[in-house]
């Protein structure tokens, strides 16, 4: 459901992570910027300690505050929505992360002005979430190689060089990485796979990279798709379907299963961490379903 946008009345906190010199100085260009387009900011506040993040957004909830942009990576973004679940909190995003998948997903342009010309002139939508246990995801989540990936970069390393340290570290450790069996039990029933990729996807992109095309961010569905690998040459047929990726093409691949669900349990045979919107903090097993229409937030 699409509504058009009056923000004037509406009580406006901006919410930056301010971790690193970058986003500091971009939190005052944000400032400058949304005032220069005629938003008033009731509230401006750039958060040194992104742990701090969530409290931050609790307690302008409980000032009054009725819309919320808030200013960071999949990660910031993922941890902020939960608290405006289903109730009378308008959010808005300024992305300022390193793969921005989320704002991608939304379709929102990547460049700061462009950004807040969304958050003036946009509409209101409201979208689904991921639920994983208590813990809702705004974009995706996964299992297996990726994990891997983005445990061994730190933050500070993906804010030096971006995106484009991922791709060799994948091919790195898809080398050494080893296939694990998952079982999918889904109201049809039980099924294992052998495979060294799980994706769990709202929205489309995952680190960057338009990974589930068929991903709807307003469909009462979840996409899975499972990357089945038995030897080497699977290992190659993924490092193909990556590369092409990247240049969006939407191909078609036997060694991949893919199908909607609104809820699932994923089991493995040893625990193995998941990843949620590039957070690794729970493993497995999992329980997983889709909250349909749960958070308001403004798109193109």
């Amino acid at each position: 459901m699409t509504n058009s946008l009056d923000i004037s009345s509406k009580k406006i906190a901006l919410i930056v992570n301010g971790k690193s010199q970058r986003g500091r100085k971009l939190f005052k260009h944000a400032k400058n910027l949304l005032s220069s387009n005629g938003i008033t900011i009731d509230k401006a506040i750039c958060v040194r300690k992104p742990k701090e993040i969530d409290k931050t957004v609790v307690d302008c909830i409980a000032s009054g505050i009725d819309m919320i942009i808030i200013g960071g990576g999949d990660g910031t973004i993922s941890g902020a929505v939960d608290f405006g679940v289903k109730k009378d909190i308008l959010f808005a995003v300024l992305p300022l992360g390193t793969s921005n998948s989320f704002a991608r997903s939304l379709g929102i342009p990547l460049d700061l002005e462009s950004a807040i010309t969304v958050i003036k002139s946009g509409k209101t939508e409201k979208i689904d979430l991921g639920l994983i246990g208590g813990d809702y995801f705004a974009n995706t989540a996964s299992i297996g190689l990726t994990v891997e990936v983005n445990r061994s970069v730190s933050n500070d390393f993906k804010r030096s060089f971006g995106r484009i340290v991922y791709l060799p570290l994948a091919i790195w450790k898809l080398i050494n990485f080893q296939p694990f069996e998952v079982t999918v039990t889904t109201s049809t029933g039980a099924t294992k796979y052998n495979c060294i990729e799980m994706l769990i996807a709202n929205g489309q992109f995952q680190g960057g990279v338009p990974l589930a095309l068929n991903a709807k961010l307003a469909s009462g569905k979840l996409i899975l798709k499972i990357f089945l690998c038995n030897n080497w040459k699977d290992k190659l047929n993924l490092l193909g379907y990556w590369f092409m990726s990247l240049f969006r093409h939407n191909i078609r691949n036997k060694r991949i299963k893919q199908f909607g669900f609104d809820n699932a349990k994923i089991e493995t045979e040893m625990p193995m961490y998941v990843d949620i919107d590039g957070e690794a903090t729970i493993k497995t097993p999992i329980d997983v379903s889709v909250a349909e229409k749960v958070l308001s937030i403004i798109v193109p």
